[in-house]
């Protein structure tokens, strides 16, 4: 989210779009009212519209335990009645959160009028307002007109029809959105339009996405391609992800390509990436030093399951560096089989390996690691038994969030 800040600086109002289309939808502040071994596990809504009296939305929402099936409908019929009524209203921001409000409520009644407010409306926000709800409707009567959106001038109008169209799920975006991801002039619309080919999970796209993740100058839209690469699950992809992890000269794309990779289940392709993340030699630079392997100890755990065996194997690697990597990697990856390999480096005759590892089972987060972690509070070691301590508070801490 850092590159799209940096991108958008200045745009508020489509910016704060557009975290809707990395998050879901929200509606814009501007509009707001083995034991053993490896691969076991040890036993052990407030509106803006100006109303006033009874009529006013607040009133109803006040009497929502009061409920009947009966009465259930009635309302919801009075108040797409009065939603829809409220399309037509002179304030922007009242249609605004009434388009928005109308996508929520999931009732088909408002496809019609919202195709007509997405195709006259003076206000462009009001617009983008009704492609987005047009997409949470899902109605087929909503893919010709958000095709047509896509092709309009105005960018912000471009970037919701095109998250619109994921959301609708309706595979005959698929060209559409193909030809927005690979050739219209911003990336925010290039951005959206790849997050929704995956969103409509048709592998036919993944062809697009692997050309725009390999040649797109946008680290945005590369993070978005390689994601919805992820999601497609086309193991055919596996390859090109793995290059991106190792080549791409920006880390938001390296870690989205890596947890893709680790999505697709491509064991092969997967191991000889962690393997070559692995023996990458550390920079000269001590000043960076340390920030680069916890970059690259991040890429390691996005990888996936089938990374795990590298790394654990990799704790017992006759290389520092490599150990110290590969036990950071297990640590955040937070996966449950990583325990007892961490619990094991605990034990290593080197004392760097030893701290290392009960930093990594904090981060791990298991409580199971608990009595272990103990017992380290009465090593001979004065730095083993401070990180221990801290480990046993991040662990007590990541159990009391959950």
């Amino acid at each position: 989210m850092d590159i799209f800040f940096e991108k958008t600086a200045g745009r508020l109002a489509l910016g704060v779009f557009i975290l809707s289309v990395a998050f879901g939808f929200c509606l814009p502040a501007f509009a707001q009212d083995g034991a053993g071994g490896w691969d076991g596990e040890p036993d052990d809504a407030k509106p803006s519209a100006k109303r006033t009296g009874s009529d006013k939305p607040g009133k109803d929402a006040k009497q929502a335990d009061d409920k009947s099936p009966a009465k259930d409908s009635a309302k919801s019929q009075v108040d797409i009645s009065d939603l829809l009524e409220l399309l037509n209203d002179d304030d922007d921001e009242v249609r605004l959160s009434a388009a928005q409000r109308l996508g929520l409520a999931g009732n088909t009644q408002a496809v019609e009028p919202l195709i007509q407010t997405l195709a006259n409306d003076a206000s462009v926000s009001v617009r983008y307002g009704a492609a987005v709800a047009l997409g949470l409707l899902k109605s087929p009567l909503a893919l010709d007109p958000l095709v047509a959106a896509i092709k309009e001038d105005d960018e912000s109008l471009r970037t919701a029809a095109a998250q619109a169209l994921g959301t609708l799920g309706d595979a005959q975006a698929i060209t559409p959105l193909q030809a927005a991801a690979k050739r219209d002039k911003s990336e925010l619309v290039r951005a959206a339009a790849a997050k929704s080919l995956g969103m409509l999970g048709e592998k036919r796209a993944a062809a697009t996405l692997r050309a725009v993740l390999g040649r797109d100058k946008s680290e945005l839209v590369r993070s978005e391609a390689a994601t919805a690469l992820g999601n497609l699950g086309d193991k055919r992809s596996a390859k090109t992800l793995g290059k991106i992890v190792l080549r791409d000269k920006d880390e938001a794309v390296r870690l989205a390509s890596a947890e893709a990779l680790g999505k697709l289940d491509e064991k092969k392709i997967t191991q000889k990436v962690a393997i070559a993340l692995l023996e990458q030699p550390p920079t000269d630079e001590a000043e960076s030093k340390w920030q680069e392997q916890l970059n690259r100890a991040e890429l390691l755990a996005r990888l996936g399951p089938n990374a795990m065996r590298i790394l654990a194997t990799a704790t017992k690697h006759k290389k520092r560096h490599v150990r110290k990597l590969a036990i950071t990697a297990l640590g955040i990856s937070r996966d449950k089989r990583a325990l007892v390999v961490l619990i094991t480096a605990t034990k290593s005759p080197n004392t760097s390996d030893r701290w290392n590892a009960v930093h990594a089972l904090g981060r791990l987060g298991d409580k199971r690691a608990l009595p272990h972690l103990k017992t380290l509070l009465k090593d001979r070691d004065d730095g083993i038994r401070e990180i221990a301590r801290h480990a046993i508070k991040l662990i007590n801490k990541a159990n009391e969030q959950r």
